[in-house]
């Protein structure tokens, strides 16, 4: 079974789940809407706070954060154990691959995955190989 992760920022979740951790929280922020699992009575945030950025990942709904003043990005199912999804989830839509190619574009240094454990840009990078 994979390891689930949630990450909180500030006063934000990332795909929380239970136990939620302790302190205040606004809101929450989804990486798939999948990710719903603990979210509760917290609402999902409609608008990013500063510091985070979204950009499209591999599935149409999915958004991958980066957490800028971190310099690291908050992945949800499109890198799980350290994996890039397998050829076959592009079900004929090349794109899905480039999406995740053009998050190298990002000032990062670290990968925070939902599904996994935290890594580095290099293992990001090597998964896209």
């Amino acid at each position: 079974m994979r390891d689930v992760r949630s990450y909180k920022v500030g006063a934000v979740l990332i795909d929380p789940i239970d136990p939620l951790p302790p302190g205040e929280v606004d809101g929450v922020l989804l990486t798939v809407p999948w990710h719903r699992r603990s979210t509760g009575d917290l609402p999902v945030l409609d608008e990013l706070p500063p510091g985070i950025e979204a950009h499209p990942a591999f599935f149409p709904p999915e958004r991958a954060y980066l957490l800028v003043e971190f310099h690291a990005l908050v992945l949800g199912d499109c890198f799980m154990d350290g994996s890039a999804p397998p050829a076959d989830w592009e079900e004929g839509e090349p794109e899905r691959r480039e999406r995740l190619r053009a998050l190298l574009g990002l000032d990062f240094s670290r990968v925070l995955p939902t599904h996994g454990d935290p890594t580095d840009r290099s293992a990001f990078e090597h998964a896209l190989d």
